[in-house]
């Protein structure tokens, strides 16, 4: 191949991994997960999870999570009520039945409030996407939030999404909202959400407090990105060239 279509051939490719763009998916089933993480992890029912922990997902991808949450109990292991009679115990949501899931706290609701509710998911390696069902133990409008950043911290995207009230059902209609590149570049995840209320000061954004229905990831596939290989392709045929 002549230099200059090499050239042209390393240049198309280098800007099409720059020019990568982020979605919001809402639909689970077109996600494409390959991957998940699993809360269990962290401990059975009611357990407290510090908050700075390390996990990792199914298929041994590591990761950070963080809480961003004023108080010390930002995280914790809680399951959705299974929806049998009483005695009632778990999160009274619309999870499936006694899903395993990470409960993320915000600060006690206060006038004004101060702390919504914050989680950072950091990982060792970069993947293409995460999404997870959401849900808040709130009644009225809420909102869900996430960002994604490169392993340089550079903003990739910012998504928000109009949650359902939760009625509670645990009927697994819990929301799903995820965010997927076209290209491996997504190291770090910040997701929060808000909910807002009426005062006789106007509407305020106030603190919150959701949980997650498992972590699903999608992570590329193993394998030499194009641009290594076109590299390796010029190296070769410039060794031939001067052998």
């Amino acid at each position: 191949m002549p230099r200059t279509l090499t050239t042209a051939f390393l240049l198309t490719l280098t800007s099409s991994v720059a020019s990568a763009s982020i979605a919001l998916i809402t639909n689970e089933a077109s996600f494409g997960t390959t991957d998940t993480i699993e809360w269990t992890q962290f401990g059975s029912r009611d357990a407290n999870v510090p908050g700075f922990v390390a996990g990792n997902s199914v298929g041994g991808r590591g990761f950070w999570a963080e809480s961003f949450s004023a108080d010390a109990s930002g995280l914790s292991r809680v399951d959705q009520w299974s929806g049998a009679p009483a005695p009632f115990t778990g999160w009274a949501g619309n999870f499936a039945p006694d899903a395993a899931l990470l409960s993320v706290t915000g600060q006690d609701l206060v006038t004004p409030p101060t702390t919504d509710a914050r989680l950072n998911l950091r990982f060792d390696s970069a993947i293409k996407g995460f999404g997870a069902q959401f849900d808040a133990n709130f009644s009225s409008t809420w909102m869900m939030h996430v960002q994604a950043f490169d392993a340089e911290d550079n903003l990739l995207g910012l998504f928000d999404l109009s949650m359902k009230r939760s009625n509670g059902f645990a009927d697994n209609t819990a929301q799903f909202m995820g965010v997927r590149s076209d290209s491996d570049n997504i190291v770090r995840i910040e997701i929060w959400a808000t909910a807002i209320y009426n005062t006789d000061k106007g509407p305020t954004i106030a603190p919150d407090y959701f949980a997650l229905n498992f972590g699903r990831l999608v992570i590329p596939a193993p394998g030499v990105s194009l641009i290594a290989l076109a590299m390796g392709s010029l190296a070769i045929r410039r060794s031939r060239r001067h052998a």
